[in-house]
């Protein structure tokens, strides 16, 4: 068996393979195009390496070198495909073997997305020492189902020695970045910081898409700013209006008064309906939570995104918070894997899902069930945590809370379900609990004579149960009892004494509006 640069003459070989196996339905359509598969076999940004047997191609492989900025040195391992008549006989690791021995003198990171529904292309790649350091839930529309892949990593010639220590993550990257730097046999030097905010999303600015007469004063935003970025791609607007156009960029520009203020870049995917946001240029952060909120809303409205991903600096909590806040998760943490300035940077891949994932039926090694188990619980608390927020959101307890301080006050909330006719808490007792209730309907009995508790008013969907014990440490003076199924956010009392202490904002508000809930309360007992 021969393993050779693939050749125009490969081409009509090559589509045959791709269709052989996946039909019609391959996410890169672009490997259906003989123009572009031909242009692509004689680029410098590609490496397509094919195996033959006796003329035939049984196999191929591609590295692509523009998956990062510039200066990034990075290479996407990928297309790996090998006739099923000819799997179990190393065509794969032969074919990745020889990729990695002609680029690895030309770039510093490498990463492969793997297919989850089979573990082949995970095994070659752990065999050539690619490792997981993420797992990409339903990223790509294949057909009439969306595949998951798994994310590895390897690291090449001074990667290693040029990497910038101790990277800045929250809590919610911490376990995934451990992870990836333990597979990759690198010390975890990841620093926590949860005590911070993100960046403010409630001012509003004008927006307009990109066109050719506003390139000009973002370039000059850019040459300005301070040379920290917070978000990388492949594309940025400093390459020139016509890399933008010919690679179908897109820019929401903010303004204020006729005056360019930022914007934000990203590319939209069709057929995967994804959006990848490719930098963020600003002048402050107002505007920067402006633009985060408005691109999420864009993508999901105007671009039917099913999912939405960015890669984010590791060193760079507050834009991690932001996003959290936003509904995004780390699915990869890639250590070392741009450069700027004289060092290397780790990379957090975020991603936002608009759809319940599918993670059935999936085939992982032991590193990729690791990646997978964590981005699956992330996703879960995720999904929890949003749901919380919606339902503080409508309750008039909560009511002036900024997304920030909503998303606070989710981390010290809990989600439970209760049966019909459960009772929740009872007159007399000491509440050390405030409940929200979030689906169904509940009930408030007191003893008011001395016959049987009666009924004496009803909890509705957003209404708040318990909020007395914010302001007294006295006994309940009623039972709450679930008429339905139902299901309460479930707040402590002293976590939630603890969080008003630390945010003053957030204590001021709502013991304002606990206020101006007993005034009414009291104006209609006297009526």
């Amino acid at each position: 068996m021969k393993i050779s640069i693939a050749t125009e003459e490969n081409v009509p070989q090559i589509m045959k393979l791709f269709i052989k196996i996946y039909g019609k339905g391959y996410p890169f359509q672009k490997f259906y195009d003989t123009m572009w598969l031909t242009k692509s076999i004689y680029s410098d940004d590609n490496l397509f390496m094919v195996a033959k047997e006796k003329n035939k191609i049984v196999g191929t492989g591609s590295v692509f070198l523009t998956a990062g900025g510039f200066s990034d040195l990075i290479g996407e391992f990928g297309r790996l495909v090998v006739d099923p008549d000819y799997s179990g006989k190393g065509v794969g690791t032969k074919i990745m073997n020889n990729l990695i021995d002609s680029v690895s003198e030309m770039i510093q990171f490498g990463f492969a997305e793997c297919r989850a529904v089979h573990s082949g292309a995970q095994k070659i790649c752990e065999r050539s020492k690619f490792l997981p350091t993420g797992f990409e839930p339903n990223k790509y529309q294949l057909a009439k189902t969306r595949e998951s892949v798994v994310f590895v990593t390897k690291l090449f010639g001074p990667a290693l020695s040029l990497r910038r220590n101790n990277p800045r993550v929250i809590s919610s990257i911490y376990p995934m970045g451990a992870k990836s730097m333990q597979n990759l046999e690198l010390p975890v030097d990841l620093i926590v910081e949860d005590e911070i905010e993100g960046y403010p999303t409630e001012k509003s600015f004008k927006t307009k898409e990109l066109s050719s007469t506003g390139v000009s004063p973002l370039l000059r935003i850019e040459r300005g700013r301070i040379k920290n970025p917070e978000i990388f791609g492949n594309l940025s607007l400093s390459y020139g209006f016509f890399k933008i156009a010919t690679n179908q960029a897109h820019y929401i520009v903010a303004q204020e008064k006729g005056i360019t203020l930022g914007a934000i870049g990203f590319t939209v995917d069709k057929i995967d309906r994804k959006v990848k946001v490719l930098e963020l240029i600003e002048f402050d952060d107002e505007v920067k939570g402006f633009l985060l909120t408005t691109l999420v809303k864009i993508a999901t409205e105007k671009y039917g995104a099913m999912y939405i991903e960015m890669d984010v600096s590791a060193y760079s909590p507050k834009m991690q918070k932001t996003l959290d806040r936003l509904g995004f998760v780390p699915v990869a943490y890639c250590p070392s894997m741009v450069f700027r300035g004289s060092e290397r940077l780790d990379v957090v891949r975020m991603a936002k899902l608009n759809f319940p994932p599918n993670v059935k039926n999936l085939k992982l090694t032991d590193n990729g069930k690791d990646m997978f188990e964590l981005v699956l619980k992330d996703l879960e608390i995720k999904k929890v945590g949003m749901e919380i927020t919606e339902v503080t959101r409508q309750s008039d307890i909560f009511k002036g809370l900024s997304d920030g301080e909503l998303s606070q006050l989710a981390q010290i909330c809990k989600m439970i379900s209760y049966p019909a006719g459960k009772t929740i808490c009872s007159e007399g007792e000491c509440g050390s609990e405030i409940f929200v209730l979030a689906e169904g309907k509940a009930s408030v009995f007191a003893q008011r004579t001395s016959e049987k508790k009666s009924k004496i008013g009803t909890i509705s969907q957003g209404e708040i149960f318990g909020e007395m014990a914010i302001i007294e440490d006295l006994p309940r003076v009623a039972d709450l009892v679930t008429d339905v199924d139902s299901k309460l956010v479930v707040i402590d009392k002293s976590e939630f004494e603890n969080l008003m202490n630390k945010n003053s904002h957030l204590g001021k508000i709502v013991m304002k509006n606990i206020a101006q809930g007993l005034s009414r309360k009291l104006r209609r007992i006297e009526a």
